[in-house]
């Protein structure tokens, strides 16, 4: 039996090490991978921060480019012993993943994983009564800190890594944007602000099959003007296979 992917070209705009990954479970699944890294991180963090983080209960991962930079952060300034004294939420399994490769298990993860459920329910379920630290990007959302300050759980903001557009990537951009391609995944809203930035006539692709990892990207896809925005269920690469297979496979027969 044909696969839903069989033959369709789908654009890989993560950075790498995980964009050969994804791409891998894109052939498996019969697809061409066209892989086009629109973003890179670059670890950045406050070294002073780093002397105060025996000071939390609790710290909070939102992506695994920040349990990497973050752990890179502790090993240069001698820190390492830090993680084991802290409670860990992750606000998704891929997280998660990033952090046991380092030792530890994630002690929350939301039921859904992005910002917007995972405020509620980690207030709700784990009521911490110290001092919570949330580990991310520049570019990432505020939703948790509003949450936060309304529940008045008390807080400090750690930025360990800067998104950046992947200048070097913008010949290849140009050699892609030639090619048939039938779907675009993103998966984060830098993402889709790099493709709107670097692609020629980006307009041309508005109507193409996008599916984005959560519903933060989508809406991002959507004000950027792409009509066909698709989010899986479970917000993962896996799920985004999924979705992609479930969306071909309805127009098919449509």
């Amino acid at each position: 039996m044909k696969k839903p992917l069989q033959g369709k070209r789908i654009v890989v705009t993560r950075n790498e090490p995980q964009a050969s990954a994804f791409a891998r479970d894109i052939q498996a699944r019969g697809g061409v991978p066209i892989i086009a890294p629109l973003i890179r991180i670059a670890c950045t963090y406050d070294r002073e921060k780093i002397k105060t983080l025996q000071t939390y209960e609790w710290m909070i991962f939102t992506s695994a480019n920040g349990v990497r930079c973050f752990h890179k952060a502790l090993q240069e300034n001698d820190a390492g012993d830090v993680m084991k004294r802290a409670r860990i939420a992750t606000v998704g399994s891929k997280t998660a993943a990033a952090l046991h490769v380092f030792g530890r298990q994630a002690d929350f993860i939301p039921s859904v994983y992005d910002a917007k459920t995972m405020a509620p329910e980690f207030v709700a379920s784990q009521q911490p009564t110290g001092k919570v630290l949330i580990v991310h990007g520049r570019l990432s959302g505020t939703i948790l800190q509003e949450d936060f300050q309304a529940a008045g759980i008390a807080f400090d903001c750690l930025e360990v890594y800067a998104t950046l557009q992947n200048e070097e990537e913008r010949p290849r951009l140009k050699e892609v944007t030639h090619q048939e391609i039938d779907v675009i995944t993103f998966m984060s809203p830098s993402t889709v602000d790099a493709w709107m930035n670097m692609i020629p006539h980006p307009e041309t692709f508005h109507e193409k099959i996008v599916v984005c990892i959560g519903s933060t990207t989508q809406k991002r896809a959507r004000e950027r003007g792409f009509t066909n925005v698709y989010v899986p269920e479970v917000f993962t690469a896996e799920g985004m296979l999924t979705c992609m297979e479930q969306v071909i496979e309805k127009r098919g027969r449509g």
